[in-house]
This record gives structure tokens, sequence and C-alpha cells, in this order.
């Protein structure tokens, strides 16, 4: 128990560290799309009564590679990334 404990509190001091931190601010129109298996991700706070419009969407990172491909005309057949899935 003493171990986990330990390993516990230096995550704690990695997630907090500032070098471990990327901050930035989006603009108006554009989004940012994250992958929470991989990422640790969070936000700051925010007046209240501002405009703004936060949006969840939950996704899987497959199916919008396979929709990019279709997309980007890597791929022809819309039905192509799902036949190959199964």
């Amino acid at each position: 128990l003493a171990e986990w404990y330990a390993a516990y509190r230096e995550l704690g001091e990695l997630l907090h560290a500032p070098g471990n931190h990327i901050e930035f601010r989006l603009n108006g129109g554009e989004m940012l799309m994250v992958n929470g298996y991989r990422i640790l991700h969070a936000r700051k706070a925010f007046k209240a009564d501002g405009p703004r419009h936060l949006q969840d969407v939950y996704f899987s990172s497959q199916d919008v590679a396979d929709h990019l491909s279709r997309m980007s005309g890597e791929v022809e057949n819309a039905m192509a990334g799902a036949a190959s899935a199964h």
C-alpha cells in the first residue's frame, strides 16, 4: 500500500507540474477533439454570463479516421472501412 501511495503522489506531482501543461484559447469557429483515453484535459474557469458554447461529443477514433479517409478520397466505397472491421 505504501508503494501505491508513493506512486499516487508522484503522479499528482507530474500532473500539477507547470512544464507538463499546454494552455491555449480557441477562437470562434474552432474546435478541439481530444482522445480521452490518451490525454488528460481540463478547462479553466469562465465567466458564467459571458458568451460560451461547450459541447461534449463522444466518438470512436477509428470512426473519425474512417470518415477522414472517405472525405479525402483515400477510400472510394463508403462501406470499405466498415467491411474491413468485420
